[in-house]
This record gives structure tokens, C-alpha cells and sequence, in this order.
């Protein structure tokens, strides 16, 4: 088979990222072998994307992600939740300018913390050429990183001080594909933009999702945990600090918002609640008017 043939024949499918085949003259279907491996991720309707390399067509999905220039991720033990049951993950990011020596820095730092002890925390370089709200992608990165560790294997509630992060995840449960204002798909390389690949993965999984909006620094604790997470991210990023000083920071701090947390839970349960769900303090808040500028807005800086 050419190179050309190859091309016409295997692609990745632009909505769930298998591999898909041609079957006559304008029909696409799953390659059989990659339904059977990743059992739930077929979509209904093949859209045929990008040609499909000969690794990806031995392995049956895209190979389009690729891990932020800076990245860690941790597991506490303790705080067990079962396939299938429900858990709520903090996420947020963090955007500043940072001069070191004569280099100005902007990294897209995120970090996230779920209530079943999974926590992660990293940063991204975005070249110049890929433009739109910076903050708003750092709060996309943060739930783009936790959806994956935590989907479909957990029902997950997103809690985020971002109204505009949240605003867009809702528009893609729906079936919605708006992007943030500004942000531009093509990539040097073909690979899809991962905001798109986020959108892609809300939409095969929105019954597995749900969405929270926090005031910032309300008091909320995975939420806060999850600034923490990206603010230590900034630090390795600008090399203020070791990566493996930001693996012990990011432990200590997941360590103490869970306690935190758990304890938050069993006063609601002695004063007659339930346990489990986690639900934030904030829960049922009316949401803030646009001049309050939320975090994720394109006046605010984090």
C-alpha cells in the first residue's frame, strides 16, 4: 500500500479520535478492532479528520495528546471512591507575565484536585501565533487535564471559579462547538488543538458531567487546593522552584485541602446531611453579573 493510499484509507475520526476506514465512496467506518479495545468511545457518526499514522492504526486511537512542558500528577491514598460513583474535582488556572533575567515568561498554568485523592498540576508554552483569552485557556487546561484522569471511569462535577470556563463546557454537553473568542485551531504539526480535543471529550461524555461555578477565593477547598496547584505550576515553570520541590508542595497541598475537606463533610453529616455527595458551600448561588468580571473573563488576571 502507498503512502497515499494509506492516507485515503485509515483516518482519525474528528469526534472521538479512533481510527476510522473508508467504506465506498463516501462512507466511514470504525475500525472494528479499535471499538472492541476502547469499548464506549465509538461515536454514533464517523467525520472522517487528519490521516491516520501507521502507530495510530496499529493502536486504534489518535495520538494527539501531548503532555505540557511541565506536568505532574498524584494519587493520595484514602480517600477511595468506586467505579462508577460520583466525585467533584476543583480546577483553575493561573496566568501571569514573569521576567527571568532577560526572558519574559508567560506559561498556561493549571492545576486540579478531585475528592477521591487525584490531584495534578502542571504548564504549558503556547507559541505567540496562537492567540485568545490566556486566562481562559489556563481554566480549560485545568479541566481538560482533570476530565481525563477522572472520565468515563467517575460521574464528575466540575467546580470552578470560572463562569466563562463553565459557560463553555455547558455549550459542548449540549452539542455546542464554540470556541473562546479568538482562539485558532490550525497547529503546525496537524495535531488537534486540545481545547477541541476538550470539547470532543465533553461531548462523547456529557451525561458524565456536570458543572459548579465558585466565587473565587470563597473558601470553598478543592477549589482553592486548585489555585494553589497552579500557582506552585508557575513556579516550576518560571524555575523559581525544582520539580521535585513542586512534587512535594503539590502532595502537602492536596493533602491538606482533602483533609480539610473530609472534615467539612462530617460536620455536614452530624448536622444531618449527607456525605455524598460533596457539595460546595456555594452550591445554588445566583451567578455573577458580567460587570463583576469572574475569573476566566477576559478583565481578569490570576
Amino acid at each position: 500500500m502507498t503512502d497515499e493510499d494509506h492516507d485515503l484509507t485509515f483516518r482519525l475520526c474528528a469526534r472521538c479520535n479512533l481510527v476510522v476506514l473508508r467504506s465506498g465512496a463516501d462512507h466511514w467506518v470504525h475500525q472494528a478492532v479499535a471499538v472492541a479495545k476502547f469499548t464506549g468511545r465509538a461515536c454514533d457518526g464517523p467525520v472522517p479528520g487528519r490521516p491516520a499514522k501507521p502507530r495510530e492504526v496499529r493502536y486504534g486511537l489518535g495520538t494527539d495528546v501531548h503532555k505540557d512542558a511541565q506536568s505532574l500528577r498524584g494519587v493520595l491514598p484514602g480517600f477511595p471512591v468506586a467505579a462508577g460513583e460520583a466525585v467533584i474535582v476543583g480546577t483553575d488556572g493561573a496566568y501571569k507575565e514573569v521576567t527571568v533575567g532577560d526572558s519574559i515568561l508567560r506559561p498556561l498554568c493549571w492545576g486540579y484536585i478531585a475528592d477521591n485523592g487525584i490531584y495534578g498540576c502542571g504548564a504549558a508554552r503556547i507559541p505567540g501565533r496562537i492567540v485568545g483569552d490566556r486566562v481562559l485557556q489556563t481554566e480549560l487546561r485545568a479541566i481538560w487535564w482533570s476530565l481525563r484522569e477522572l472520565l468515563p471511569t467517575h460521574p464528575t462535577t466540575i467546580v470552578s471559579d470560572s463562569q466563562d470556563a463553565l459557560e463553555l463546557v455547558e455549550d459542548w454537553r449540549h452539542g455546542g462547538e464554540r470556541m473562546p473568542r479568538g482562539y485558532t485551531l490550525q497547529r503546525v504539526s496537524d495535531r488537534k488543538a486540545t481545547i477541541l480535543q476538550l470539547a470532543h471529550l465533553v461531548t462523547q461524555h456529557a451525561d458524565l458531567i456536570s458543572t459548579q461555578w465558585v466565587r473565587g477565593h470563597s473558601g470553598y477547598h478543592l477549589n482553592e487546593g486548585a489555585d494553589a496547584l497552579a500557582k506552585i505550576a508557575r513556579l516550576w515553570a518560571t524555575k523559581t522552584v525544582t520539580k521535585n520541590q513542586t512534587r512535594v508542595d503539590a502532595e502537602n497541598i492536596a493533602r491538606d485541602v482533602l483533609a480539610r475537606h473530609r472534615y467539612a463533610d462530617r460536620d455536614t453529616t452530624a448536622s444531618g446531611g449527607t456525605i455524598r455527595p460533596h457539595c460546595p458551600p456555594m452550591l445554588g448561588v445566583a451567578k455573577p453579573s458580567r460587570d463583576e468580571a469572574p475569573s476566566g473573563s477576559k478583565s481578569a488576571v490570576k
